[in-house]
């Protein structure tokens, strides 16, 4: 059944619906946050458990320099002849480095990618 409305009574405060989609608003924004820190930190323990059983320390090292010198050229990506040599792995794999998003112009994640096409002639 509808609740009666007292047509006599003085509106109430628009605060109070104001509070009330806001406190819903910030609800949703609680959710989507714990979500997100879920997330980061699922990437995070998926990331260390990779680097620290699948990457060797030497492989690791290089591709910090790779990332640090295509950052330092102002380029999104660092590969040359020399580096994809320098990453080859066994069984002719190479392992690439990219820098996967610029936040703010600030390199953000850094993607590592296993590769095995042929090299370029």
């Amino acid at each position: 059944m509808a609740e009666k409305i007292d047509p006599n009574a003085i509106p109430r405060s628009v605060e109070a619906p104001r509070m009330s989609i806001l406190q819903k608003e910030m609800e949703k924004m609680d959710v989507e946050r714990k979500a997100r820190e879920a997330e980061e930190s699922r990437v995070a323990d998926f990331t260390r458990d990779f680097l620290s059983s699948h990457v060797s320390v030497d492989e690791f090292a290089m591709a910090r320099r790779l990332v640090a010198n295509a950052d330092a050229a102002g380029q999104g990506e660092g590969s040359s002849s020399s580096d994809t040599k320098t990453l080859a792995g066994p069984r002719g794999y190479r392992l690439k480095a990219m820098v996967i998003n610029l936040p703010g112009g600030v390199p953000g994640d850094i993607g590592l990618f296993l590769n095995w096409a042929p090299p370029a002639t």
